[in-house]
C-alpha cells in the first residue's frame, strides 16, 4: 500500500473512531438528561405529598395531637359502648379520630406505595418532613393498636384484612432510617 492509501486509511479509522466518541457522547448526555429528569419528578412527588399532609390542617392537627398529647390512646371501648350501651358522645369524638388516624394512615400508606413501587426511595422519604410523620406514627402504640383493630374480620366474612399494608412493609426500614436502634421514641 502507497502512503497515500494508508492516509486515507488513517484518515477513515480516525473518523470512524470520531463518530463513535461522538455517539457515546451523545448517550452519556440523553442518560445524565434522563437522570436528571426522573430527579425532578422523584422531588415533585415528594413535593405533592408533602403538600397533601400539610395543607389539611384536621390532618396535621391529628398528627400533632396523636404525637405529642398524653391523653392519645386508642380505646376500642369507646368504639363498642359500654354495657351495649354506646356512649354517643364518646363514639361520635372516636369517629372523627378514626376517620383521621384512617386519612393520615392512608396517606402514609401511599407514600410507602411509591417506595414499593420504586418510584421513591427509603432514604429519601426518611430525609423529609414526611420520614418524620411516618416514624413518629409507627411507633405509636395507639396506632399499632387501631392497625390491628382495622384488621380484625368482619363478622361472616372469609376476607382476610390487611389494612395499610404499604404503610406495614416501609415504616419500619423508614423509620430505623429517621431513628437508628440506639434512640427511642417510642409512645403508647
Amino acid at each position: 500500500m502507497d502512503s497515500l492509501g494508508l492516509l486515507l486509511n488513517s484518515a477513515a479509522s480516525l473518523g470512524t473512531l470520531a463518530a463513535a466518541l461522538l455517539a457515546w457522547q451523545s448517550i452519556l448526555l440523553l442518560r445524565r438528561e434522563l437522570e436528571t429528569s426522573d430527579r425532578f419528578k422523584r422531588a415533585d412527588l415528594i413535593n405533592e405529598l408533602t403538600r397533601a399532609f400539610y395543607d389539611d390542617e384536621d390532618l396535621v392537627n391529628h398528627f400533632l395531637h396523636l404525637s405529642y398529647s398524653p391523653d392519645y390512646r386508642f380505646d376500642i371501648a369507646r368504639f363498642e359502648g359500654t354495657h351495649g350501651q354506646p356512649n354517643v358522645e364518646h363514639v361520635q369524638l372516636a369517629r372523627r379520630e378514626d376517620r383521621l388516624t384512617s386519612e393520615l394512615l392512608d396517606l402514609l400508606n401511599s407514600v410507602c406505595f411509591y417506595v414499593e413501587q420504586r418510584m421513591l426511595t427509603a432514604e429519601e422519604i426518611a430525609s423529609t418532613g414526611l420520614g418524620y410523620v411516618i416514624a413518629r406514627v409507627w411507633r405509636h402504640g395507639a396506632v399499632q393498636q387501631y392497625i390491628a383493630w382495622v384488621d380484625q374480620p368482619n363478622p361472616g366474612s372469609s376476607a382476610q384484612a390487611s389494612a395499610f399494608a404499604h404503610f406495614r412493609r416501609h415504616a419500619p426500614a423508614i423509620t430505623l432510617l429517621k431513628y437508628p436502634v440506639s434512640q427511642k421514641h417510642q409512645r403508647g
